[in-house]
C-alpha cells in the first residue's frame, strides 16, 4: 500500500513536489550542502554588520528550518499530512525566531500596542544585538527552570545532571539576568518565550497575525492531541467503526505549498542578513508560489 500511495501522490501533486524539492536544494546549496558534502561547509558572502552571536544564532535557526522543511516534504510524500502540518506549525515558529533575531528593525507589540523596551531602567534600542541577547537569555532561563523542575520530581533528580552542571547552569542564568536587565528577565521568565511575547503577539509584530488566526490555531489542535474526532468515524452503526489509518493524499498539495512559503520566508531573511547569496532564487520562488497551479 505504501508504494501505491507514494505513486498516487507523485502523480497528483507532481508540480508541488518538484517545486518543494527545488526550493530545498537551493536552500541547502546556499549553505554549502551538496551531494558529496551533505553536512555543508558555509562561507558567508557578507553578514550585513551582524554581531558574532546574532550571526551564529541566525545561521543555526536557518539550518533548523532546512531540516524541518525536509521532514515536511518526506511526510507529504508518504501521505502523512497531519504530521506534516505539525511540522509546518513548527516551521512557522522558526520563521518568527529568524525574524526576531535577524531583522534590521523590529517594533514589538502586545495586545496590538507597541511595548516600551527598557534595560536597567533606561530606554534600550531593540537592535539585533539586544534581541539576540534576549533569545540566548531565554535559553538559559528555560534550561534552569527545567533542571529545577526535574529536581522536584521523584526519580528524576539524578537525571537532571544530564542537562549539565546545575551550578554552571545557575551561573549562566545569572549572567543572562545581568545582560538583559530586571525588566526583561521578568518578561522572559513569566512569558516563557524568547521574545517575551505570545506567538500571536510576535506574529502581529511582524504583520502576519492573519496566518496565526487562520491556520496556526487549527495546527495547534493537531499538535496537542485535541483532534481525536478526526481519526474515527462512527457512521450509522456504532459497532462498525471506520478508522483513519490510511495515508491522506488530498491535503498534500496545500501543505506542500504552505511549507514552501514558510521556508522561502526563512531563506529570504537568512539570505539578506547572513549572506547566503540566494536573493535571486528567493524572488523566483516567490513568483512561482504565487502562480496558479493545475
Amino acid at each position: 500500500m505504501e508504494t501505491q500511495v507514494k505513486a498516487a501522490i507523485e502523480r497528483l501533486w507532481r508540480d508541488e513536489l518538484r517545486l518543494a524539492a527545488r526550493l530545498l536544494q537551493s536552500g541547502l546549496r546556499a549553505v554549502g550542502a551538496v551531494a558529496h558534502r551533505p553536512r555543508g561547509r558555509f562561507r558567508s558572502r557578507g553578514s550585513a554588520g551582524l554581531r558574532y552571536n546574532a550571526f551564529h544564532v541566525g545561521l543555526s535557526l536557518y539550518v533548523k528550518s532546512s531540516k524541518q522543511f525536509r521532514s515536511l516534504i518526506l511526510l507529504c510524500q508518504a501521505g502523512l499530512t497531519e504530521d506534516a502540518e505539525i511540522i509546518a506549525r513548527s516551521l512557522f515558529e522558526t520563521l518568527l525566531a529568524l525574524n526576531f533575531v535577524l531583522r534590521r528593525s523590529v517594533q514589538l507589540k502586545e495586545n496590538g500596542k507597541r511595548i516600551k523596551v527598557e534595560r536597567h531602567g533606561r530606554r534600550q534600542p531593540l537592535d539585533c544585538g539586544f534581541r539576540t541577547e534576549l533569545y540566548l537569555a531565554h535559553y538559559a532561563f528555560d534550561l534552569q527552570r527545567r533542571v529545577k523542575g526535574w529536581k522536584n520530581v521523584s526519580g528524576l533528580k539524578r537525571l537532571s545532571r544530564t542537562w549539565g552542571d546545575p551550578a554552571a547552569i545557575d551561573r549562566d542564568a545569572q549572567q543572562a539576568e545581568l545582560a538583559v536587565g530586571p525588566e526583561w528577565t521578568h518578561r522572559l521568565r513569566s512569558r516563557r518565550s524568547f521574545s517575551g511575547l505570545s506567538i500571536r503577539d510576535l506574529a502581529d509584530s511582524f504583520g502576519i497575525v492573519h496566518y496565526y488566526a487562520s491556520i496556526y490555531g487549527h495546527q495547534s489542535h493537531l499538535a496537542h492531541g485535541a483532534d481525536a474526532l478526526s481519526y474515527l468515524d462512527l457512521g450509522d452503526e456504532p459497532s462498525k467503526l471506520s478508522l483513519a489509518l490510511a495515508p491522506n493524499t488530498e491535503a498534500v498539495g496545500r501543505i506542500l505549498r504552505l511549507g514552501s512559503l514558510l521556508f522561502t520566508g526563512c531563506l529570504d531573511i537568512a539570505s539578506q542578513r547572513i549572506g547566503l547569496g540566494a536573493d535571486k532564487a528567493v524572488k523566483a520562488f516567490i513568483r512561482d508560489l504565487h502562480q496558479p497551479w493545475d
